[in-house]
C-alpha cells in the first residue's frame, strides 16, 4: 500500500512543482525559495489533479491507467517545458526583502528554537490524533469521505449520489477534498484511511511552510518563524487538520493567493504572480463554498486597490492575468454546481425569510456576540502576546507598497467577513447551532492570511530603530 501511495502523493506534488517552477524566476534559489516553491507546489498539484480527475469522471468515468496517463502526460509536459526554460538565460532578480537590513541581537536563536520545538509537538499532535481517529472528524467521513465513495463506488453511476436526500450532508459542496481521496484509492486500489490523512497533513503544513517561507522572502527571517509559532501554537489549526476538514485545505487557498499578490507587488514587471494568484483563488472556490465568497473579495480587494494605491499602469495588465488564472478553475465549478449538485440549503428558499431576518436587530447583535467569544476561543492569546510589541511598530515600517499590499488584503479579509455575516443573516437554521457549529471554522479558515498580512507590515522593535532601503 505504502508503495502505490508514492504516486498517489507525489504525483500531483510533481506536477505542481513543475507548474510553479515554470511560473517563478530561475535566479529564486536557496533554501527560502525550495521551501516556497515546494509549499506552493503541494496545493497546486493537488489543486490541478482534482480539477482533471473530475473532468475525466464529467466526460466518462476513467480507467487506473487511463488517468495514470493522463497525468502522466501532463507532469512530463511541465517537465519539459521546465527544462527548455532552464536552458535560456533569465535576467529576473530575485526579490528585495521589503525590511532588508535587520538588527541582531543576542537572542535572535530564541525564536527558531521555539519555531522547530512547536514544529516538532504540532506534528507529533497530528499523528497521534489520526491513529487515534484515522477517519477524521464527523466532516469528514460524514460530507468528504463519503462522496468520495461514491465517486470511488459509484462507476460510471457517481452523480447519483449528488441529491437532496442527503441534504445534511451537503452534496452541493465543491468537489476538490473529495475528488482528491477517491483518485488516491483508484491509484491504492481500496479505500485506505491513509490517503485522507496523508492529504490532511500535507495541506496542514505545506500552510505553515508557505507562511514562514513567504515571510522569510518578503520580510526577514524572524517575521516568518514568528508567523510559523502563532499558526502552529493554534490548537483548532491542528485538530481541524487532523479531522480532516476542507477548511485546512482552505485556508491554504487563501493564503496562498495573498502571498502569490503580495510576490506580485514586490516584482510588478511579473504579471505570472497574478496568474498564479487566480489559479490558487479559483481553487478555493473548487474547495468549499466559502471559496466563492473569498473570490469574489479578492476581485473587489484587487480593483479597489488598483485605484486607490495609484497603481493604474501595471494594475490592469495585473488584474487581467488574475483573472485568466481564475477562469483556468472556474469552469469545472460551474459544471458540477449547474449540472450535478443540488441547490444550496442557504440560498435556495430565500423569499421573505430572508428579508424578515434582516431587519431583526437581535440576529445582529447574536452573530456580533458570537463573533466576540469565538474569536478568543479560536485565537490564541499568547499570539495576541506576541503580536503586541510589533502591533506598536506597524506605523514605522515605512514601504508604500507594503502598506498599500497590506491593506488591499485586510480588504479582501473584511469583504469576506462581511459575506459571512450576510450568510448567518438569512440562514434557515437554527442561527445559535449555526454559529456554534461553523463560526470558528471560518474565523479560522481566515487566520493564516490575517497572520500573514499584518506581519507584512509590522516590524520587530529594534529593526524599527534602522531605516530599511524601502524607505530611504
Amino acid at each position: 500500500m505504502i508503495v502505490s501511495l508514492i504516486p498517489a502523493i507525489g504525483i500531483p506534488i510533481i506536477t505542481g512543482f513543475f507548474l510553479v517552477h515554470l511560473a517563478l524566476p530561475n535566479t529564486w534559489r536557496g533554501p527560502r525559495y525550495a521551501v516556497l516553491k515546494w509549499s506552493l507546489a503541494s496545493g497546486a498539484g493537488f489543486g490541478l489533479t482534482s480539477c482533471m480527475y473530475f473532468t475525466c469522471l464529467a466526460l466518462g468515468y476513467p480507467s487506473f491507467p487511463q488517468l495514470l496517463m493522463i497525468e502522466g502526460a501532463t507532469a512530463m509536459s511541465l517537465a519539459a517545458a521546465c527544462l527548455m526554460r532552464s536552458r535560456t538565460t533569465s535576467t529576473a532578480p530575485s526579490p528585495a526583502s521589503w525590511n532588508s537590513q535587520l538588527h541582531h541581537g543576542p537572542g535572535d536563536w530564541l525564536i527558531p528554537a521555539g519555531f522547530h520545538a512547536i514544529l516538532l509537538v504540532a506534528v507529533a499532535t497530528f499523528l497521534y490524533r489520526s491513529i487515534l481517529n484515522p477517519c477524521g472528524g464527523w466532516d469528514a467521513w460524514g460530507l468528504w469521505n463519503l462522496f468520495a465513495r461514491f465517486i470511488y463506488r459509484g462507476g460510471v453511476h457517481w452523480k447519483d449520489g449528488f441529491t437532496n436526500l442527503l441534504a445534511t450532508h451537503h452534496p452541493d459542496y465543491p468537489l476538490l477534498l473529495a475528488t482528491s481521496v477517491a483518485r488516491g484509492w483508484k491509484y491504492l486500489g481500496k479505500e485506505a484511511e491513509l490517503v485522507p490523512i496523508a492529504i490532511a497533513f500535507i495541506f496542514t503544513f505545506s500552510t505553515v511552510g508557505l507562511l514562514v517561507s513567504s515571510l522569510t522572502v518578503l520580510k526577514c527571517g524572524k517575521q516568518g518563524l514568528l508567523a510559523g509559532i502563532a499558526l502552529l501554537g493554534t490548537p483548532t489549526y491542528i485538530i481541524l487538520g487532523s479531522f480532516q476538514y476542507a477548511d485546512v485545505p482552505l485556508g491554504y487557498f487563501f493564503l496562498s493567493t495573498f502571498v502569490l499578490l503580495g510576490l506580485q507587488d514586490m516584482m510588478p514587471e511579473n504579471p505570472v504572480f497574478s496568474f498564479l494568484a487566480g489559479i490558487m483563488a479559483g481553487l478555493s472556490s473548487w474547495t468549499k463554498n466559502e471559496g466563492l465568497l473569498f473570490l469574489i473579495s479578492i476581485l473587489a480587494a484587487s480593483s479597489l486597490s488598483m485605484f486607490f494605491a495609484g497603481n493604474r499602469n501595471k494594475g490592469p495588465r495585473q488584474l487581467v492575468f488574475l483573472l485568466l488564472g481564475i477562469a483556468t478553475i472556474t469552469p469545472v465549478v460551474f459544471y458540477f454546481k449547474t449540472f450535478i449538485a443540488p441547490p444550496n440549503d442557504v440560498v435556495s428558499d430565500l423569499g421573505t425569510r430572508a428579508l424578515s431576518n434582516f431587519m431583526d436587530p437581535a440576529r445582529y447583535l447574536q452573530i456580533a456576540k458570537s463573533f466576540v467569544t469565538l474569536s478568543f476561543d479560536t485565537i490564541p492569546l499568547f499570539a495576541l502576546v506576541l503580536f503586541y510589541p510589533l502591533f506598536l511598530n506597524t506605523g514605522m515600517s515605512g514601504c508604500k507598497v507594503c502598506k498599500s499590499t497590506a491593506c488591499g488584503f485586510f480588504a479582501a479579509l473584511a469583504f469576506t467577513l462581511t459575506g459571512y455575516f450576510i450568510i448567518y443573516l438569512i440562514t434557515p437554521h437554527d442561527l445559535a447551532w449555526h454559529l456554534e457549529s461553523s463560526m470558528h471554522r471560518l474565523l479560522l479558515q481566515l487566520w493564516p492570511s490575517a497572520i500573514f498580512s499584518f506581519l507584512l507590515i509590522s516590524r520587530f522593535p529594534e529593526d524599527a530603530l534602522t531605516p530599511t532601503e524601502s524607505e530611504a
